[in-house]
């Protein structure tokens, strides 16, 4: 346990911090080299690489799994960097690309992919109250890692200095949430959720499988009648700036947005499939219920 505790330390907080306090280019190096040593990171390089493989049928190149790892690396320093950043430094970190994010409360619905807590900050710049969803944070599911469970915590509390709002835990709240949009706060959550209930749950296709995503998020804003903005953070050079890409859904403008968001999400993924931080969980398949898509028979004339 004590070796393990050192790890962590070292992997979860100094390197993060130190890295913060770097210029960008600098821990941009840092990053290159560590993302090649499995030390720094929770599973091999060889189990996401079969992640990978398993998904989509090609086993990845290394250039493109150090990338992944990098970006790995790159959010945690960037958790720091986004609560710190002063305004000028906003400006030149991240710029919006897509629809103008709405100025009424709004339901936002974004993934784990690349260096997302600048989203937040963005947001904050943007006069946006909102309040994070995520898991509960229990210590009790990070036996042995009291590190990893004060890194988890940290994340959460800087997702709620980020946001301007509390993080609100996800077991059964719905009602919560619909006060919190009646309040004039806006909700931010993921739409690359584990599940958990499969009636609230529907199948997209990603990468040429089908995968089981949540549908909760969706239809909170429905139900309250407020416009929903699907956005991930992306880079615009590696190390370098960021862009914001956003895709606003007016309420009632679509007749199916859990369509037009899922498209939108997992077509980021599609595009540029690296920043995606699932690859690195345990087993995605498992987790999003991964399956190849039934083939569509044709109709006998």
């Amino acid at each position: 346990m004590l070796r393990q505790s050192l790890r962590d330390l070292v992997v979860l907080i100094l390197t993060p911090v130190l890295c913060a306090l770097m210029t960008g280019p600098l821990a941009h190096r840092v990053h290159r080299r560590l993302a090649k040593a499995d030390w720094w990171f929770e599973v091999p390089l060889s189990q996401t690489s079969a992640a990978m493989r398993n998904w989509s049928g090609a086993t990845p190149e290394n250039d493109w799994l150090w990338r992944h790892r990098r970006l790995e690396l790159r959010d945690r320093t960037d958790a720091l960097r986004a609560w710190f950043s002063s305004e000028p430094t906003l400006s030149r970190s991240v710029t919006v690309c897509g629809d103008p994010v709405p100025k009424a409360p709004f339901v936002g619905i974004t993934l784990h992919y690349g260096p997302g807590l600048w989203s937040l900050r963005m947001l904050k710049s943007l006069g946006v109250r909102a309040s994070f969803l995520s898991i509960p944070m229990r210590r009790e599911d990070y036996p042995g890692r009291p590190l990893l469970f004060l890194f988890e915590s940290a994340r959460n509390f800087v997702a709620s200095r980020l946001g301007t709002a509390s993080v609100t835990y996800a077991s059964n709240a719905f009602d919560q949430l619909a006060t919190l949009l009646t309040q004039g706060q806006s909700i931010v959550g993921m739409l690359d959720v584990p599940g958990v209930s499969p009636k609230y749950r529907r199948r997209a296709d990603l990468l040429g499988r089908e995968i089981s995503l949540p549908t909760g998020l969706i239809a909170l804003a429905a139900q309250r009648q407020v416009p929903i903005l699907a956005f991930y953070v992306r880079e615009r050079t590696p190390g370098g700036p960021l862009e914001l890409v956003t895709r606003v859904l007016a309420h009632g403008a679509s007749a199916d947005p859990f369509d037009e968001v899922s498209r939108f999400l997992c077509g980021a993924i599609t595009d540029d499939a690296a920043p995606w931080h699932a690859w690195s969980w345990p087993s995605p398949e498992k987790a999003f219920e991964a399956r190849s898509p039934v083939p569509a028979r044709s109709e006998v004339p």
